[in-house]
């Protein structure tokens, strides 16, 4: 009996949660680049927007969608017109969403997902916004953004939970 129950604690249970992405589609300006679909274990799923363009004035914005996670993640990147990379700096924070920064030039990671000290409204469209400030290298402010966003649902992911 105990090596029945060392076999099935080693293996794990399979979860089911709802799988969401962060559409961006609203956003002025904005354009959809690429669709696709997510690289997870996924039903029931639809393809989605992948990557994303915003030109301004004195820069352009790359949003692409990592499929990887099963939280709902997008990188960010800021460029130059003429293909310079420019520094991202997150703004305030709204909601559950939090900015990662690799390094000064390689762009960000969003990501949005619950934090466990504190509640937090998975759909409140008052709390989904993107927002952080472009730099150049002179460290010269060049915009701020700000992009409200939606999680949608797409489809059902599955992970196996082991010990």
């Amino acid at each position: 009996m105990l090596g029945v129950f060392i076999i099935l604690s080693s293996y794990g249970c399979t979860l089911a949660y709802p799988y969401h992405y962060i559409s961006l589609v609203k956003v002025p300006d904005i354009q959809v680049l690429e669709h696709g679909i997510s690289e997870r274990d996924i039903e029931n799923h639809e393809l989605m927007p992948i990557y994303y363009k915003i030109e301004r004035n004195l820069y352009i914005i790359y949003l692409i969608m990592d499929t990887k996670y099963p939280s709902p993640r997008i990188r960010i990147q800021a460029r130059t017109q003429n293909a310079i990379d420019l520094e991202i700096v997150p703004g305030k924070k709204y909601g559950c969403g939090k900015f990662y920064v690799e390094s000064q030039w390689a762009g960000a990671r969003y990501t949005w997902a619950k934090d466990f000290d504190r509640a937090c409204a998975f759909y409140d469209s008052d709390r989904q916004i993107i927002h952080f400030h472009v730099f150049d290298r002179e460290g010269v402010s060049l915009g701020e953004e700000k992009l409200r966003f939606s999680l949608i649902r797409n489809g059902t992911a599955f992970v196996i939970d082991a010990p």
